[in-house]
């Protein structure tokens, strides 16, 4: 079982793993018994003499290598070569038609063990045999989540979760686990439950509505003192934007300011002359000069941005192909190409400035603080943010700029929704 004890829910996403790729090899095999299936079919055709089936237009049987047709005198007439041809192609068309329903049937086939799948995860009792199967871990005997020991005050490891101890509160009991969950969530770990649920056991918030930005972080805050973990400490803004990255003029990257930090510093690095290079390290930079062009040679990255002066691009455009991939080569979006060093340095060692890309699925993600901070400062770190983020549009955002905007910790299992009608809208050329 999944909770037969403290370390037992890890084990459900390689489960999933283990099941999805058993169903995708299933379904390549299967795939491929069909091409084999139309090719068989088109080479049996070849052996045709003089007799096939024609489509599209009427069908015509041809009588075996006199090119005479059954069809009346009136009828067009074959050749024995023109019906042997004839008569592979109706069966090349006829195997690749059968080949086509029956890999069809294999796709459908692996949709519905999809859906198996998800009715498993849910405690669907229509699917008892796959239920059992997807709660059971290797050495098990499988079946449903048993009642986990970090609930038993007798336990050895009562309110413990691997190597963390948390503090269970009084409405967390064993017949509360029992009754008030479906096997999918019985399956958690205990942070999950302290998370989700208030000092009296009720939902700390709507997964499905928006909240205003103060609302938000209070509820993520929330999160952090009933069910603290290591490691997190980062309160993250993820957007999803109106903008396509695939048009010139929807793309967007840039540097935004936060008035009190990311709470993170970065190693940055100084791509300059030699002569250069005392100046560069005095000014706090981890890397500079030959050194440096040595390491980015060597792919030895070592450092979170990279800054340059504009005379140092075309130098610097040799190292692209190390430093693209990584998003590490200065830009004037970015803030990275600089005319001093000082001030570029200080900025980004002490989180002062971020950079803040578009990707590929029109997301932004940025660390905008942690939670050390309080609401306060965070509140105006994200406020910042957002206001940076509308005042640097690119040409062809629509004012409707935000499409989706959550904010979560860096370990926590849920995102909560704002309400993206409360931001700024951008000035707009499209609207």
């Amino acid at each position: 079982s999944i909770c037969g004890s403290s370390q037992t829910g890890k084990d459900l996403l390689p489960q999933q793993q283990r099941l999805h790729r058993g169903t995708m090899s299933s379904q390549r095999n299967t795939l491929r018994a069909m091409a084999a299936l139309v090719c068989a079919g088109g080479l049996a055709s070849r052996g045709l003499e003089g007799r096939a089936f024609v489509a599209p237009g009427p069908l015509r049987q041809l009588a075996p290598g006199t090119g005479a047709s059954p069809m009346g005198p009136e009828a067009p007439r074959l050749s024995a070569a023109e019906g042997t041809e004839a008569g592979s192609l109706g069966g090349s068309w006829a195997a690749t038609t059968a080949g086509l329903m029956l890999a069809g049937a294999a796709i459908g086939s692996s949709r519905r063990q999809a859906r198996d799948v998800g009715l498993a995860a849910s405690g669907n009792k229509r699917r008892p045999a796959i239920n059992q199967w997807y709660y059971s871990t290797e050495g098990s005997e499988g079946g449903p989540p048993k009642e986990p020991t970090f609930l038993d005050p007798k336990a050895d490891d009562y309110g413990m979760w691997g190597d963390e101890k948390f503090e269970v509160p009084k409405w967390f009991t064993i017949e509360k686990w029992r009754t008030s969950f479906v096997a999918r969530e019985r399956s958690r770990e205990l942070y999950w439950f302290l998370k989700f649920w208030d000092k009296d056991g009720k939902e700390a918030f709507d997964k499905k509505k928006n909240y205003g930005v103060s609302e938000a972080l209070d509820i993520v805050l929330d999160m952090t003192t009933r069910g603290p973990r290591e490691g997190d400490k980062f309160v993250v803004a993820k957007m999803t934007m109106n903008l396509d990255p695939r048009k010139p003029d929807e793309q967007l990257r840039t540097t935004v300011s936060l008035p009190h930090g990311t709470g993170q510093g970065l190693r940055v690095a100084v791509f300059c002359e030699e002569a250069e290079t005392e100046e560069a390290l005095s000014l706090g930079a981890v890397c500079a000069g030959d050194a440096l062009m040595q390491k980015i040679t060597d792919d030895d990255i070592d450092f979170d941005v990279l800054i340059a002066k504009p005379a140092m691009m075309p130098k610097l455009a040799r190292l692209g192909k190390i430093l693209g991939p990584r998003k590490l080569m200065p830009s004037p979006k970015s803030g990275t190409v600089v005319q001093e060093y000082g001030s570029a340095i200080e900025e980004f060692s002490k989180g002062a400035s971020a950079e803040v890309r578009l990707d590929e699925k029109s997301m932004i993600i940025l660390q905008f603080g942690t939670v050390a901070m309080g609401k306060t400062k965070l509140e105006e770190n994200f406020r910042a943010f957002i206001n940076q983020l509308v005042d640097k549009a690119p040409p062809g955002a629509p004012s409707n700029y935000f499409k989706k905007v959550n904010v979560v910790t860096t370990l926590a299992p849920f995102l909560v929704s704002l309400d993206v009608n409360e931001l700024p809208k951008a000035v707009s050329n499209r609207d």
